[in-house]
């Protein structure tokens, strides 16, 4: 079955809530959030969004060539980035300081990396959806154990050091029938059951985020789940899902009825997506103490809008993003870019050093071509690239 990444054919979908709990609340209605026209504007300056700005370049040697990350995790001091195939520590300033590469057939190896977490003790668990395992291994590369699952999960959220939540999308068979499982990893026992898969959308619905949870500020165990085929927010609670927040994106949402229909392959369905005009893809939902920071799609192109939570409105929608606080400007296409939520809130976005470059080779100002380099440090043909830490 052929997949996408969410950069290239974004998509949403209602679906309806489901869970197995029993300590599960009743339902509760969700407060809307409204996205509207009249506060879109095509460019935002990072400076009037975010408090702090930091550019961390990632050390390049021979050695040491990442591929695209799918995760990047700041966390202790340290930043850990994985590609498919290993996963990198960092120090704050970019130099490495550890590696762990387990990628091979081979009983103690991992057939790829889908996403990874870090312990309090620095040892690493690895999710590994080829093979449907969990692996756990030690920064010597020792691996400690495996836990084997037997459906597809796709990224992960460790409630506690036992307790995860996967993330496993529209990938049903005889051993699953939901969206989330809630698993204790000890016993390998499944505690919970979320959002129930339909089945037509199984057939044809495979587009996968980088982002799918995202912590509630203040709250003790506060967790936000979203994916990007609902345009619900849910909260986490009592190992169950409850809808918190109903997204409405200037009145352009997906209707139900267009699921309706029976498309044969996922080109089909975002053929006729793309037609009808709507707006599309939560992949990005972070809380801060006055607002809301909000990532979706329209038109094939992705927004992030700053929402209200005084009037539960937008005040800010944009689709670029203006680094004026440390790269002189330098414009970051939010379509074509990866984001990475942390547990404080931060993001992070690995940006294209040969682009940034680029951009300053163009730029007229002599004084801001020289400060650009000295930011990216790498301008060879094939750098790692500049993490982009971003605070509300």
């Amino acid at each position: 079955m052929k997949r996408y990444n969410l950069l290239s054919l974004p998509a949403l979908l209602l679906l309806s809530l489901a869970g197995c709990h029993p300590r599960q609340a009743a339902v509760e209605t969700p407060a809307e959030l409204s996205i509207s026209s009249d506060v879109y504007t095509e460019r935002a300056k990072s400076s009037d969004i975010f408090s702090s700005v930091t550019c961390v370049p990632l050390e390049t040697n021979a050695d040491l060539l990442l591929d695209n990350a799918v995760k990047i995790l700041h966390r202790d001091h340290y930043i850990y980035v994985a590609d498919r195939f290993a996963l990198y520590r960092f120090d704050e300033d970019g130099r490495s300081c550890g590696t762990v590469n387990r990628h091979g057939p081979g009983p103690e190896e991992y057939r790829g990396i889908a996403d990874f977490e870090i312990n309090a003790d620095q040892t690493v668990w690895i999710l590994s959806r080829n093979d449907r395992t969990l692996y756990k291994y030690t920064w010597e590369g020792r691996l400690e154990k495996t836990v084997r699952l037997n459906y597809w999960a796709t990224k992960m959220y460790f409630l506690t050091p036992d307790k995860v939540c996967f993330y496993i999308g529209n990938e049903m068979d005889e051993n699953n029938r939901h969206q989330f499982k809630t698993v204790d990893i000890g016993t390998d026992s499944v505690i919970a059951n979320h959002l129930e898969i339909d089945p037509g959308k199984a057939r044809y619905l495979h587009v996968f985020s980088n982002g799918h949870f995202s912590r509630a500020p203040g709250r003790d165990g506060g967790l936000y789940v979203f994916h990007l085929f609902d345009d619900l927010i849910y909260q986490y609670a009592d190992d169950g899902l409850q809808p918190a927040f109903r997204m409405n994106l200037n009145h352009r949402n997906i209707p139900p009825s267009f699921y309706d229909d029976d498309y044969s392959d996922v080109s089909v369905f975002f053929q006729a997506l793309f037609k009808g005009n709507y707006a599309y893809g939560t992949n990005l939902f972070v809380e801060y103490g006055k607002d809301w920071l909000y990532s979706y799609s329209y038109g094939g192109e992705r927004h992030l809008s700053l929402i209200s939570k005084s009037t539960r409105e937008a005040t800010l929608d944009f689709k670029t993003l203006v680094e004026d606080a440390t790269l002189s400007g330098y414009p970051v296409n939010l379509t074509e870019q990866s984001i990475f939520i942390q547990e404080d809130g931060e993001l992070i976005l690995p940006l294209d050093p040969p682009e940034i470059a680029e951009y300053a080779k163009n730029h007229p100002d002599e004084a801001v071509r020289r400060s650009l380099h000295r930011h990216i440090r790498h301008a060879d043909e094939d750098p790692n690239p500049l993490l982009l830490l971003l605070n509300r």
